[in-house]
């Protein structure tokens, strides 16, 4: 037994030192590296530079909009009075800088409505709805934000006059709509655009308060649920219809005792009287480049009609006078 343990450590440290011997042994000597030539006495050593790394694109700083190509990659341009760019469900409106404060007539009609209660299809503004359908408007830039504004023609003076300023401080323009510039100027012609889906998915025309009093139900613009149904585009008009969708949480349980006068009863044209869809058409169209003359209009008349009152005189009672539009 003591031999046969002796024998199995002496064939232990064997392999030992069989595999130590080895890993000392030096394999086959690698391929000799290429002398470098001799550079001659007093020649000049040019050294290697790096390869130079791209230049990185500086980041947007926070608050600030994207570039202007960042933005607007992948849409397609539709040129027309405001050119329009689109892009899948969204379409951005480009606004160059001779186009800011530069008036210009802008309409807000109804293509398609409910079908009952007075609310009916191609319907003009002012024939529904005590918000004007059609107003004189300017883009107006307030840092990076764009308004929507309607100027308020009904009061005027002549240009230059101190009377002029007077009616500037004391009648007030009205805001239609505003979003926030959507990119960075245009490069090369200075433009901006503002995104159409924030400017327009909302209620312009005060539609909800005629459905409101049609009904009786707190309807309500749903901008989720609204997009552009059509866009139309040219050197005099540029148009966008949206489909804007009104609904309410839940139709009210009726009361327990009848009111003196019943309410009206929800919609019943629609396949749900909880959601219906309306459509909005807004226009943009230049002004004449010379205005038109105004055509006096009887005030008796009470249609298509303009009222505006000239401060120019100051001394003499101001009168009303009532234009054809």
């Amino acid at each position: 037994m003591n031999k046969l343990h002796a024998l199995s450590v002496a064939a232990v440290a064997a392999a030992a030192f069989a595999s130590t011997v080895s890993a000392q042994v030096p394999g086959p000597n690698p391929p000799p590296s290429p002398t470098p030539a001799p550079v001659p006495a007093g020649a000049a050593v040019t050294p290697v530079a790096a390869p130079a790394a791209a230049p990185a694109a500086a980041p947007v700083p926070p608050g600030q909009p994207k570039p202007y190509k960042e933005v607007l990659k992948g849409a397609k341009a539709i040129p027309g009075y405001f050119t329009l760019h689109r892009k899948d469900e969204k379409v951005w409106i480009e606004i160059k800088p001779d186009q800011l404060d530069k008036p210009f007539f802008f309409s807000m009609n109804v293509p398609r409505s409910i079908g009952e209660r007075g609310l009916y299809a191609s319907q003009m503004g002012s024939s529904w709805n005590p918000v004007r359908g059609s107003q004189v408007a300017v883009w107006r830039k307030i840092g990076n934000q764009v308004q929507l504004i309607a100027k308020n023609t009904r009061f005027f003076a002549r240009d230059g006059t101190p009377q002029a300023r007077f009616v500037e401080e004391s009648f007030s323009d009205s805001l239609i709509a505003s979003a926030p510039v959507a990119a960075q100027a245009d490069p090369d012609t200075k433009a901006i655009v503002v995104e159409g889906n924030a400017l327009l998915f909302a209620d312009l025309p005060s539609y909800g308060t005629v459905v409101e009093t049609a009904f009786r139900m707190p309807f309500t613009m749903d901008a989720k649920n609204t997009s552009f149904s059509r866009v139309t585009n040219a050197g005099n008009l540029t148009s966008l219809q949206v489909n804007a969708h009104f609904a309410v949480p839940k139709i009210a349980a009726p009361p327990l005792t009848p009111p003196p006068k019943p309410a009206p009863p929800p919609p019943k044209v629609t396949p749900d009287p909880r959601s219906f869809f309306v459509g909005f058409q807004y226009n943009f169209m230049p002004l004449p480049e010379v205005p038109m003359a105004a055509r006096p209009a009887d005030e008796r008349l009470g249609h298509f009609t303009v009222e505006r009152v000239d401060y120019t005189d100051d001394v003499t009672p101001k009168r009303r006078s009532y234009l054809v539009k």
